[in-house]
């Protein structure tokens, strides 16, 4: 690996350190060299591994070899609500007076993230007492998945996670995030158990299986709260972060039916030991409801 020093302050003709930076060449170029602290998506990828960008609206820059990739690149991009900053020729950026710190290796900036509740949730457990036997990993059900980002996060925190997700083409970009980040980690996880299937069948297999915990992130179907109070094991956690009203003001969703009401969740299961329930902002805005309550390990109280 050849390093030189950084500048402190960046010239305007390089990537900035306080933005993402998105390099869209292919792998063998990015190996070869690349902006320290970047993420590789390699261009054709691109528009089916969005899961694996931040949260929108975000500011990002890109990086690349081919003028029409950038721009394509670019054109999607702020489609899908993000901001381009700034957009590099791969080429040029290497012939700057101060080219910066340049790296060989495979290393990929992680840009996603999971939710902030399951964020909270698996720190609890990790340096909380849980009920959970440690010799073997806890289980966890992730209903309406999305793109995996909650599940794989939990899988590489030690979690035996089943994910479920009924349309086929948000389940395949799920399954390509968690391939990209196990390879970049020294021992991958327990493979995710991925189900293409309408939750909401309750004939279903995974609804027989007692889970340590089940979390419903921006999903809701209220029809589902007995399956899931009933498949959680005794001290097992039940994990919301779902919109509450007033998140139609912001863009949606406007549907009552996929809105909470305040207060709903703890009243619903006033049973569990509530552990968090509070109302927060996403970073667009929408107001969520972030639920966590266990449930009680003796059937009688």
């Amino acid at each position: 690996m050849s390093i030189t020093s950084q500048p402190e302050q960046p010239s305007p003709h390089q990537p900035s350190p306080h933005q993402p930076l998105l390099d869209l060449r292919r792998r063998e170029a990015y190996f070869s060299a690349h902006w320290p602290g970047a993420t590789h998506l390699h261009w054709p990828s691109l528009p089916q591994r969005l899961n694996e960008l931040p949260s929108r609206p975000a500011d990002l820059q890109l990086v690349g070899d081919d003028p029409v990739a950038l721009r394509q690149a670019s054109e999607l991009l702020q489609a899908k609500g993000y901001r381009i900053h700034a957009a590099f020729d791969w080429a040029r950026l290497m012939t700057t007076d101060t080219p910066g710190l340049v790296k060989n290796s495979a290393e990929s900036r992680r840009l996603w993230q999971p939710s902030h509740s399951v964020t909270e949730f698996v720190q609890m457990c990790e340096e909380a007492l849980t009920p959970f036997d440690r010799s073997n990993a806890p289980s966890a059900l992730d209903v309406g998945c999305g793109g995996g980002r909650d599940s794989v996060f939990l899988a590489a925190h030690g979690w035996s996670v089943t994910a479920v997700e009924q349309q086929q083409r948000v389940l395949t970009r799920a399954r390509a995030l968690e391939v990209h980040w196990a390879a970049t980690l020294d021992t991958p996880p327990d493979p995710i158990d991925w189900r293409c299937d309408d939750v909401t069948r309750p004939v279903t297999g995974f609804w027989q299986k007692g889970y340590d915990a089940i979390l419903a992130v921006r999903f809701l179907n209220r029809s589902l709260w007995p399956q899931m109070r009933q498949a959680l094991r005794p001290g097992g956690y039940l994990l919301f972060e779902t919109f509450v009203q007033g998140a139609e003001k912001h863009g949606g969703p406007k549907n009552p039916n996929h809105l909470l009401q305040p207060g709903e969740l703890a009243q619903t299961f006033a049973e569990f030991r509530i552990i968090t329930d509070k109302i927060a902002p996403l970073a667009d805005g929408r107001p969520v409801n972030r639920f966590l309550a266990q449930k009680p390990t003796d059937p009688m109280n």
